[in-house]
Parts: C-alpha cells; sequence; structure tokens
C-alpha cells in the first residue's frame, strides 16, 4: 500500500537489491526534503540500530547528541556560597 502523500519516483520492488534500494530512499527522501510528510522519521524508525542508519544521518544525530549532552563548565561547577558572586 502506497501513502498518498508518496512522491513520483518509482515504487519499491521486493526483488531489488541494496543499491536500488538505497537509491530509491535516496530519491523519495530528497522529493520530500523539508516536507512535514515525516518520511525520515520514518526511515529512522525502521532502522534496528545505529549501524542500519545511513552515515550521514548517524553523523548528523550523533553531533546533535554531543552538543545537547554536552555541560557547558560554569554549570558544571558548584555553587558558590560567596554572595559577591551573585551581584557582580
Amino acid at each position: 500500500m502506497r501513502r498518498a502523500d508518496y512522491p513520483a519516483v518509482g515504487g519499491y520492488d521486493p526483488a531489488a537489491g541494496d543499491a536500488e534500494v538505497a537509491a530509491l530512499a535516496m530519491k523519495v527522501l530528497k522529493a520530500r526534503k523539508g516536507d512535514a510528510h515525516g518520511y525520515a522519521a520514518m526511515l529512522i524508525s525502521h532502522c534496528k540500530d545505529a549501524a542500519e542508519l545511513p552515515a550521514t544521518i548517524r553523523g548528523i544525530l550523533e553531533t546533535i547528541h554531543k552538543a545537547l549532552s554536552a555541560v557547558p563548565e560554569d554549570i558544571a561547577l558548584p555553587p558558590s556560597d560567596d554572595l559577591k558572586d551573585l551581584f557582580g
């Protein structure tokens, strides 16, 4: 069953090889880039682990994760007991 918003880039053939499936996936993602159809999220949700993600998507997600996981030095420091620090 094909989604109503599926782009006109060709359909999935179960007999297709890995290279053909990857090429079709790229065509679909490119055709729906920037649209709110959720194709990239759907692709990611079907991956069993990070090794199944395309390298570009994995790299982008790892960069975002590192940026959001980082703790700035001033937040990581214990709070000061000196009130001068509060009022400058």
